[in-house]
């Protein structure tokens, strides 16, 4: 696992340095490249939110919290279904 050093949650990292829209949607395209690699390695987060992104020291946004992620390698049928009325993920406000 990975040490972060430095890290501040995405939206209030974004808000402190005034990043305009495109540095924000550059954020979050480098996010979205690190879900992508998971994605092809059979990970499923299942709880991505901003809260769950973080911004380093260096200005690289991680993933964190694959707590609830599920593995599609081996078991697909399984990992596509989820029992009736299971909450998974963090539950609305």
């Amino acid at each position: 696992m990975e040490l972060i050093t430095g890290g501040e949650r995405l939206t209030p990292y974004a808000e402190s340095r005034k990043l305009n829209v495109r540095e924000r949607l550059g954020l979050i395209c480098r996010g979205c490249y690190a879900v992508h690699h998971a994605h092809q390695r059979g990970i499923i987060h299942r709880d991505l939110k901003s809260p769950n992104i973080i911004v380093d020291s260096r200005g690289e946004p991680k993933i964190l919290d694959f707590g609830v992620a599920r593995v599609t390698d081996g078991d697909a049928q399984v990992t596509r279904q989820t029992d009736m009325g299971q909450l998974i993920g963090t539950a609305a406000t």
